[in-house]
């Protein structure tokens, strides 16, 4: 597909043709001259652009809240909603080999070839005007979020969210989870997690970091309103 047709889907026409190319161009063509740093521009611009437009959308927002609604957004399958939208496997430059097809519908590939393409059109536009127009072509590069971000701040928060807002309030540092055992096989691991929040301890189990941080938080949460309760 041309480089024509995705200018056309990004509304955006770019000057310098080469960083369009770069940002669309996988490892296994060019080692040296590929997406991945402008990948990780794109990232950090990403995770800045999302950052000022929930705190001007959100001005009622505790940081809490902010932190959680900012990491929904810049998680990887919201990212890779905008690559499914844009077409973007098709635009990605591969090498011909056994693997292309699995390379272009690989979330971390698609992930990261928007994170491209944003940095891609962040340099393009700095170059051209300087960094306001380049941010304005970044949000509105971004439109797609703003279905998402007028929808998750109704989310539930989860367990770690709501404990991390409950110890900021309270002036209180941010909870530390600590791994202390990984059982069971290389497929089926059990990760258990203790957090320790003053006098309080609570032991979190699940298949995978996150679920067992998920699991310690969510009965730290119960613990510290039964002590509440009866206070």
């Amino acid at each position: 597909m041309s480089i024509t047709t995705l200018e056309r889907k990004i509304n955006y026409i770019f000057h310098d043709k080469e960083i369009l190319i770069e940002a669309l161009t996988h490892s296994s063509i060019d080692a040296s001259k590929n997406y991945q740093r402008l990948e990780f521009l794109g990232d950090n611009i990403l995770g800045m652009t999302i950052g000022h437009i929930l705190f001007l959308k959100f001005p009622e927002r505790t940081e809490g809240e902010l932190a959680f609604m900012h990491m929904e957004l810049v998680k990887s399958d919201s990212i890779v909603v905008i690559a499914e939208k844009l077409e973007l496997s098709r635009h990605i430059i591969l090498s011909k080999n056994e693997n292309a097809n699995q390379i272009r519908t690989s979330k971390k590939v698609l992930e990261d070839i928007t994170e491209a393409l944003i940095g891609a059109i962040y340099l393009d536009s700095l170059h051209q005007q300087g960094f306001g127009f380049a941010f304005d072509n970044i949000i509105t590069f971004l439109k797609e979020f703003h279905e998402k971000i007028e929808s998750i701040q109704f989310m539930e928060k989860d367990s770690k969210t709501k404990l991390q807002e409950l110890m900021q309030s309270q002036g209180l540092p941010i909870p530390n989870y600590t791994i202390v055992s990984q059982t069971g096989s290389d497929h089926e691991p059990v990760f258990e997690i203790e957090l320790n929040i003053s006098a309080y301890t609570a032991i979190g189990y699940g298949k995978n970091k996150k679920q067992a941080q998920q699991d310690a938080a969510e009965k730290m949460l119960e613990i510290l309103e039964d002590e509440e309760v009866h206070e």
